[in-house]
């Protein structure tokens, strides 16, 4: 009878044991996803914040291209005099001849990059 009562209670330490490691298994993984669901939520924040702010910036800069100039429907061709652009369908465009700051060019040239790469 003895041996059935020590037996007993090594059962029921095992079974408090358990149940003990059960319980703070269980807290950990609630205190994880407490700590992690919000993490996950600023980071797509945040990238939903960057990709809005990029899809913006290229939009804006992209209604100061002339399309019309990199379209393959009406590839343009300047006249001898520089005076004016003719366009396949017969229309002619006049444009006023400034020249370009160095800044202007580059600012042009960055722009044609990024219509070409997007293009493609």
């Amino acid at each position: 009878m003895v041996q059935c009562t020590a037996q007993l209670n090594n059962v029921s330490t095992s079974f408090e044991t358990i149940k003990n490691k059960f319980i703070g298994q269980t807290k950990h993984i609630h205190n994880l996803y407490n700590t992690t669901l919000p993490n996950i939520k600023n980071a797509f924040e945040e990238f939903s914040s960057f990709l809005k702010d990029t899809i913006d910036h290229i939009s804006s800069h992209s209604k100061k291209v002339d399309v019309s100039n990199y379209s393959g429907d009406n590839k343009s061709v300047s006249d001898d005099t520089g005076d004016g652009t003719s366009s396949s369908n017969g229309s002619t465009t006049y444009k006023k001849h400034t020249p370009q700051t160095s800044s202007e060019t580059s600012h042009n040239h960055y722009h044609q990059v990024i219509w070409n790469k997007l293009a493609h």
